[in-house]
């Protein structure tokens, strides 16, 4: 077999396994979703899930980082789109973007709950990738909002993830609840000092 074929077929059993977990996750729960449950509905052997994750944990941490790659990727994509719209409709189409992903938004609470009540070991690499998010926030913000100094950009985006965080929990209570518009003018004065 050709090296590079051999290469591809090990990231494509650790990308299914990926997403068969993603898919586990969102639909039972971090607790609901043992590795032999992924397995089997992956279709392939506990000895295959091993080789590519050695324990749950690495596991729940590599969808953490693929779920927060997403949201900043798509969130970065949009604003790059929309260059030349008001800081106001940027971001009322980044919440929403970001909020009608429902099946992300339970994802991210399930993975939150593992990383901050259950799981200490979690908790750590969890927050670094929040700090990572916070720092994506900082570049989204650059794209899309006047200059402004270092203390105030970081202050705005670890605003800007609180408000995601309170705000898919509430879309998932009752998304017709929640006035996009008005909370992403209201950003956008903070931000523009208004």
């Amino acid at each position: 077999m050709h090296p590079h074929k051999k290469q591809e077929d090990i990231n494509n059993s650790r990308q299914k396994i990926i997403d068969t977990a993603t898919a586990l996750v969102m639909e039972r729960g971090v607790k609901g979703t043992s590795l032999a449950d992924i397995a089997s509905a992956a279709g392939i052997s506990k000895g295959t899930l091993f080789y590519h994750f050695s324990a749950k944990d690495d596991l729940i941490y590599e969808l953490t980082e693929k779920h927060f790659d997403k949201i900043t990727r798509a969130n970065l994509k949009r604003a790059e789109q929309m260059q030349g719209c008001s800081l106001q409709e940027i971001l009322q189409e980044s919440l929403l973007g970001i909020l009608q992903a429902e099946n992300r938004g339970k994802l991210n609470l399930y993975l939150l709950q593992e990383a901050v009540i259950e799981n200490p070991a979690l908790k750590s690499r969890f927050a670094d990738k929040y700090v990572e998010f916070q720092n994506t926030m900082i570049q989204f913000l650059n794209m899309v909002a006047p200059p402004m100094d270092n203390d105030k950009a970081i202050a705005v985006s670890r605003l800007l993830v609180a408000v995601l965080d309170g705000l898919i929990i509430q879309w998932l209570l009752d998304p017709d609840a929640i006035p996009v518009k008005d909370i992403a003018a209201v950003i956008a004065q903070i931000i523009n000092n208004e």
